[in-house]
């Protein structure tokens, strides 16, 4: 059977006995016209619907890989409204606040994270409003730093449609460079009151640091020092390569005392 000169299925008939005359063909090709476009929408129908049925399982897959991809990420991921309510959220999110997703929802994402009834003054969301382009910031509550940072999500008709707001706890990070920030204080103090010359060098031997004295004893600026190769500005020409060849080896752990 043809039908939009595509071969959509076949008549079978065995049961004449003495064959088939041309009257037999002609019955034949009738009754397949008429059954043709029937038959033809109902496959069309059958298609229709399995791809449907696969396009919806596949949409299934993608929802659930993206939902599982979404609850594997750490920091606290939120999507927001313009107006701050939570639309979705992550198992981070839940697991700070104490809340399920379907409490979560609805919920003004200040009052939740912040316990305020307004956005806190340094609210990257409200920024993010304003700049239309994504904004971060640092806020400290509850004994810990976080990077709270907020995306607009732009609609086709240029206007805010929602935002992706992520909280990342910093701390540990913070700890670290206020620890690195004393430990540095207290040395260039004692760089200062050094009644000797040190510096230091990096692996190039170029000077990334040196005290006041140093400064003093070899009669430059601290500007005109940093930076510059130490070899080629205060090394004597005639020991330069003897004092390098010692440096790289002592660079290298190849140096014997």
């Amino acid at each position: 059977i043809v039908f939009k000169d595509e071969l959509i299925s076949a008549i079978h008939i065995a049961n004449k006995r003495g064959g088939y005359d041309e009257n037999d063909k002609i019955l034949i090709e009738t009754i397949a016209s008429l059954i043709a476009p029937y038959l033809y929408n109902k496959l069309e129908k059958d298609k229709s619907k399995k791809l449907q049925k696969r396009t919806a399982e596949k949409l299934l897959n993608a929802a659930e890989n993206w939902k599982t991809t979404f609850d594997a990420i750490e920091d606290l991921v939120g999507l927001i409204s313009p107006d701050c309510e939570f639309v979705e959220v992550n198992k981070a999110m839940c697991d700070f606040t104490g809340l399920s997703p379907a409490e979560l929802k609805g919920r003004k994402c200040y009052e939740v994270i912040h316990g305020t009834d307004i956005p806190i003054a340094n609210c990257p969301v409200s920024k993010a409003k304003q700049s239309l382009k994504s904004e971060v910031s640092e806020i400290f509550q509850d004994g810990n730093y976080y990077a709270v940072s907020a995306a607009p999500v732009i609609g086709e008709n240029g206007r805010i449609t929602g935002f992706t707001h992520i909280v990342k706890d910093i701390t540990d990070q913070k700890i670290a460079e206020q620890t690195l920030k004393v430990e540095r204080d207290r040395a260039q103090q004692y760089l200062k009151i050094a009644e000797v010359m040190m510096l230091a060098l990096d692996t190039e031997g170029q000077v990334v640091m040196i005290n006041k004295k140093g400064c003093n004893i070899l009669g430059y600026e601290e500007q005109e020092i940093i930076g510059k190769n130490w070899f080629d500005l205060c090394i004597p020409p005639e020991t330069t390569r003897e004092v390098k060849i010692v440096f790289d080896n002592l660079i290298h752990g190849n140096y014997d005392p």
